[in-house]
């Protein structure tokens, strides 16, 4: 007869090392399908949402925002403010550009002047030689 008394086998760090692998790899699995259960994945993917365009009138930097994400908004509630430097700039250069064109309105006027005196002065220049002639006599 068999002795039922056998002591147990002693189970070596190679077994360990397979039961640790072996969770391992299970704790992996568990947490790719839990992954793929919550995530979608897709190499051709769109999104869809609905959006509202906001068209600025002006362009420029903003300067402040009045608003915060997801907030409500009224009709003609300000939402952001830009910075009115450029703006500042461009009315700086546009009243130069004025006084520069008034400048030459008034420079092109005084030629005007000068022109119409010389065209005196030719018609008057021109009666006397054919009055008195090259010589300075009559004709």
């Amino acid at each position: 007869m068999e002795n039922s008394t056998e002591t147990p086998k002693k189970k070596g760090p190679l077994f360990f090392i397979a039961v640790a692998v072996i969770g391992f790899v299970a704790i992996l699995g568990i947490k790719q399908v839990y992954h793929s259960l919550t995530h979608e994945s897709t190499d051709n993917a769109q999104v869809e949402t609905f959006t509202t365009p906001v068209v600025s009138r002006v362009a420029g930097y903003i300067d402040s925002i009045y608003v915060s994400d997801f907030s409500a908004v009224t009709s003609g509630e300000p939402l952001v403010a830009v910075d009115a430097r450029e703006f500042e700039i461009a009315i700086a250069q546009a009243k130069a550009d004025l006084l520069a064109a008034k400048a030459d309105q008034l420079s092109g006027e005084a030629q005007l002047g000068s022109a119409q005196a010389a065209v005196k002065v030719a018609i008057a220049n021109t009666h006397w030689q054919l009055n008195w002639g090259i010589g300075g006599r009559p004709a």
